[in-house]
């Protein structure tokens, strides 16, 4: 059985993954698909932007259509954060890093915006827009799992730049903010198979999310965060999925995400 650590970092993971099946994406996002991905599922995207609360807690003013994610090693009070040294909501740009950092969710880098919420079997097909063929594992196995892209958007206000990777399928690879759209790397997936929630979504619904340029879906690369980090602290990475038995399957808890709106 291995030995749980209390600092994960992506050299602590599963050191060997079995081979996973190639498919074939392509890199945007058609119009059709971001129509059809806006209309999915009614009630997913709240609308109204409004100032509200969670827990007492006054958030940013990206309102209702902000999100806040949080991991299960760190728990609610540390959330998604861009690295950006000024804080007010200025100098993104492609590279930043990211990271959990806590009441990140009352600053104006912590605010992050789902561009949009699908299901996987609506980027499933053969058009050369289509992200995943029809034939892999992910539109054959996990055809309902839930897709989104995390796009950085302070006091509410749209940058088009996402969480994402700049080489998939690298171990320790940091997650920085990448243009939304442009790739399948900026794509992340609800990895219900090792989660504690029915559908992973919804705060305590946790679960990891893997990034969509993985082809290898037996062990495939996640969102990690990595205590062992100072600067910044609680870096988020890609790294590879580590179940654990004496968990009941669920990934470490540095692996295990969940949101609310």
């Amino acid at each position: 059985m291995r030995k749980r650590l209390n600092v994960v970092t992506c050299a602590t993971t599963a050191a060997v993954a079995a081979a996973g099946l190639a498919i074939g994406l392509s890199f945007w996002i058609g119009a059709d698909h971001a129509a059809r991905a806006a209309n999915s599922q009614p009630g997913d995207v709240p609308h109204a932007a409004v100032r509200h609360t969670r827990g007492g807690v006054a958030l940013s003013h990206c309102g209702q259509v902000c999100f806040i994610m949080y991991s299960l090693r760190s728990g609610p009070s540390a959330t998604i954060n861009a690295v950006i040294p000024s804080n007010d909501g200025t100098g993104g740009k492609v590279g930043r890093k990211m990271n959990l950092q806590n009441a990140a969710a009352r600053m104006p880098d912590g605010d992050f915006e789902m561009s949009f919420i699908a299901r996987v079997w609506q980027f499933c097909g053969p058009d050369v827009h289509d992200f995943f063929g029809p034939q892999s594992y992910l539109c054959e196995h996990d055809s309902n799992y839930s897709v989104f892209e995390a796009e950085w958007a302070p006091n509410g206000n749209s940058t088009g730049l996402c969480a994402g990777v700049a080489i998939p399928n690298m171990s320790g690879e940091p997650i920085t903010l990448r243009p939304c759209g442009a790739t399948d790397r900026t794509l992340w997936i609800a990895n219900q198979a090792g989660g504690s929630g029915r559908n992973c979504r919804g705060a305590g619904n946790y679960c990891p999310w893997m990034n969509g340029s993985d082809s290898n879906f037996r062990a495939p690369y996640v969102l990690t965060m990595d205590s062992s980090t100072l600067a910044p602290g609680n870096q988020l990475r890609l790294c590879q999925e580590n179940l654990l038995p004496s968990e009941g399957g669920m990934a470490w808890k540095n692996q295990e995400f969940a949101f609310f709106w």
